[in-house]
């Protein structure tokens, strides 16, 4: 959720979505109006993300970038 900036009410701002379309090997973010959940944007990823990218640790990675 991103709020507007000069938005009231609770549910005044976006709603960030990443989503994967597995039979086309891509990956968009899609934009929702937070009140509505109205499409408002879906923008191309260059790369396709897994759906759970954001849930998970990448341990041997993460020690990669500690070197």
């Amino acid at each position: 959720f991103v709020p507007r900036p000069e938005g009231s009410d609770e549910d005044d701002g976006v709603v960030l979505a990443p989503v994967l379309d597995g039979g086309a090997a891509a990956s968009y973010l899609l934009v929702l109006d937070a009140r509505s959940f109205e499409q408002l944007a879906a923008i191309a990823m260059p790369l396709s993300y897994p759906s759970d990218v954001h849930g998970l640790f990448w341990f041997d990675a993460a020690l990669e970038l500690a070197d």
